[in-house]
């Protein structure tokens, strides 16, 4: 009941993939649930040029972008509406980290968002925040990096996933495998 078609979400080799400048990317919901202003804020913390990619439409996308706007962060983060879950795999395959961030609440220590299985089906690696069954997932597929859901921290796993290449394709093939 639960995965991902990994023939359907095949986007080749990392090396393939990997674009100038790198992209972290949230597909989904952008509501109450999700520690997306968390990861807004991170970006202004990086040291590594990329940018944050959310893809998706809910509640919050207008307060997000008065703080990107308030952050001066439109270089940095980009809004892409709502698209067809066929474009998915292509949008996946431009990306260098897939996000997956849970607000810590204990409430949400069951759920395990579907946009995990499809960044690790297409052995994009991960970080993610939250609490529970996504944190013990992660860990167990070793396919990125579950951290707190404070900026510092999100930025810090930001870092060392792009500055890591070795260990980026490590995360990708390990998050496949599982």
């Amino acid at each position: 009941p639960t995965g991902v078609d990994t023939a359907r979400f095949d986007v080749g080799d990392e090396s393939d993939r990997r674009t100038d400048p790198p992209i972290i990317i949230y597909t989904g919901n952008i509501g109450h649930a999700q520690n997306l202003e968390a990861c807004v804020r991170a970006m202004n913390r990086l040291s590594t040029d990329a940018e944050l990619h959310l893809v998706g439409g809910g509640d919050l996308v207008p307060d997000l972008q008065a703080l990107v706007r308030e952050l001066d962060l439109s270089d940095r983060v980009r809004f892409v509406d709502p698209v067809p879950q066929a474009e998915i795999p292509g949008l996946l395959a431009e990306a260098t980290i897939g996000l997956a961030p849970l607000v810590d609440d204990p409430e949400l220590a069951y759920a395990m968002p579907t946009k995990l299985y499809e960044y690790l089906g297409c052995g994009l690696p991960v970080v993610t925040t939250g609490r529970g069954e996504l944190r013990r997932f992660v860990e167990a597929a070793d396919g990125g990096i579950h951290t707190d859901g404070e900026p510092e921290a999100l930025a810090s796993a930001f870092e060392r996933v792009l500055t890591d290449d070795e260990r980026r394709r490590e995360f990708g093939a390990s998050g496949r495998a599982f």
